[in-house]
């Protein structure tokens, strides 16, 4: 698998997995409290809402998580080892990427090791490094991109 494929499948899975996990929040609050609101305010709406709510998730967010778990598998098999680390430098904040993949499965391949660094602004780096920057005025986090992705793609079979 090409390494450019395998970066999109990373950069594609995690979006899909923000918005279908996102999608299950939204639909547990329709649920528990936008329909019984709508029953009781605007009862020729709220069967119509419920609807569209249901279709959507049988049509679209099944299929979508589906299709990430089985994205994410692949990948899987191939990624041996990923790691996100935030670091300040010089004033600023620096995000390297460290991948190990190996270009195909088996006892023949090759491993490939790839390091992309930039720079990210403070707005946009992820809470809990903001977090930690200000708790214990840390200077280096480290993300480990597998489990992080394990964890959220776990959590969102089950949801």
């Amino acid at each position: 698998m090409p390494l450019p494929l395998i970066t999109l499948f990373l950069i594609g899975g995690a979006m899909l997995s923000v918005a279908v996990t996102y999608w299950a929040a939204i639909a547990e609050w329709f649920s528990e409290r936008a329909a019984p609101w709508l029953e009781q305010h605007v009862p020729a709406l709220a069967p119509h809402l419920k609807k569209a709510f249901i279709v959507i998730d049988q049509h679209v967010a099944g299929p979508v998580r589906r299709a990430i778990k089985r994205a994410w598998s692949a990948v899987r098999q191939h990624l041996l080892e990923a790691t996100l680390t935030y670091k300040k430098s010089g004033g600023v904040w620096v995000q390297r990427n460290e991948s190990y993949l190996q270009d195909q499965v088996g006892p023949r391949s090759k491993i490939i090791k790839r390091v992309e660094e930039n720079t990210v602004d403070w707005d946009d780096l992820p809470e809990s490094v903001r977090a930690a920057s200000l708790a214990r005025r840390q200077q280096s986090t480290s993300v480990d991109l597998i489990k992080t992705r394990d964890a959220e793609v776990h959590a969102m079979v089950q949801s």
